[in-house]
């Protein structure tokens, strides 16, 4: 495998706020170049890249607004990262989807899975682990090509995952756990 790049561009999904945005930032600070993506409406994203990018010759960071359930927005943020840097070094997948898609009162009262709206209960396991997938399908074969590259995959604690009224939040990062050890080997 080729020796990392001195400057690397990284993907990171869900970079608008939270712990993607405090990733994103990071790497920024660090001398790297990030795509940051996510999935709702607004300029937060935005607003973030051109912080970044403020005072500089060329662009440090690009906004992509991507639904990472969906494979032609997972296709189109590697083609951004490669158009605008090049090439994709690392991929963060941190976007995902929470139990508010289940219960608003989920952290006071256990969402009992049997309740569940079908469709919230698609929306994490889409988000979660199909997301983290299309995302890992659409950089990994660039990063093969070139020699080098890493996908990080975001989860929760253990506790997290098997927590009472929890379902599908916690399965669906245990499952990205999993995937994440079959993807190493």
């Amino acid at each position: 495998m080729a020796t990392a790049p001195t400057v690397l561009n990284v993907i990171v999904t869900g970079g608008g706020r939270g712990l993607g945005w405090e990733m994103a930032d990071a790497l920024v600070q660090a001398g790297h170049r990030v795509v940051v993506t996510g999935a709702r409406a607004g300029d937060e994203l935005t607003r973030a890249c051109e912080a970044w990018n403020r005072g500089r010759s060329a662009p440090v960071a690009v906004a992509v607004r991507a639904d990472v359930a969906r494979w032609d927005d997972c296709q189109a943020v590697a083609a951004t990262c490669i158009r605008q840097f090049g090439r994709i070094d690392g991929l963060v997948n941190n976007a995902g989807r929470g139990m508010r898609e289940i219960s608003e009162t989920f952290n006071r009262e256990p969402a009992l899975f049997w309740q569940a709206d079908p469709q919230g209960f698609r929306n994490i396991v889409d988000a979660n682990v199909v997301g983290a997938f299309l995302m890992a399908r659409a950089c990994v074969p660039s990063m093969v090509a070139q020699g080098f590259g890493r996908v990080v995959n975001i989860s929760t604690s253990q506790v997290t995952m098997v927590r009472t009224g929890y379902s599908p939040y916690g399965p669906s990062k245990a499952a990205l756990e999993a995937m994440s050890v079959v993807w190493a080997k």
